[in-house]
């Protein structure tokens, strides 16, 4: 982008803005907030925070102003999914379905155990999207294997919302506890 072209957009941002804020205000991804609200209640911003912070998208304390605008993304998020998307709802599994168990090859249920020895340590969402790769590599899979047994086994579909992102919101411990059991 030309200087030119910065300047002008910086003067339709102000021209269309009210009040331009001294900061950019806080957004949070739609699909992030969708998965967050699914499986934690939004009641609890705290809660969300924290998580929002473990996946390195809120940084610092966060505003009032920061609060309502990440309440109100969850809400509407919920209620998005709960009016539009049944279909498309996430069902985790608690146990892992004997099919599944049996679909997986060897090295994928190797990559599996690895994973969720890494989820008895507390990493940042930055370590655990690196190991995803690296766990993968070590196992000698192609990325798109490892990330399709890990959605296998968590919600039985070949994809899902971002791994790492997702492992955060459903909480380390249940996704260990899931696929201890390939």
């Amino acid at each position: 982008v030309s200087e030119k072209e910065r300047i002008n957009y910086i003067r339709m941002y102000e021209t269309a803005m009210q009040n331009v804020p001294k900061a950019l205000p806080l957004r949070i991804p739609y699909q992030l907030a969708a998965v967050i609200s699914e499986f934690n209640p939004y009641d609890s911003i705290e809660r969300a925070l924290a998580l929002l912070k473990t996946t390195g998208h809120v940084k610092g304390k966060g505003s009032a102003e920061d609060k309502e605008r990440i309440v109100r993304r969850l809400h509407l998020s919920k209620t998005w999914a709960e009016r539009f998307a049944q279909d498309m709802r996430i069902r985790v599994n608690d146990t892992v379905p004997e099919s599944i168990k049996k679909a997986l090859g060897k090295k994928q249920k190797e990559a599996l155990k690895d994973l969720a020895t890494e989820l008895t340590k507390r990493v940042t969402h930055d370590e655990l999207y690196a190991s995803l790769y690296e766990i993968s590599k070590k196992h000698g899979l192609e990325s798109k294997d490892f990330f399709k047994a890990a959605y296998q086994a968590l919600i039985s579909k070949d994809s899902g919302p971002r791994l790492a992102a997702f492992i955060f919101a459903l909480g380390q411990d249940r996704v260990r506890k899931i696929l201890e059991q390939v």
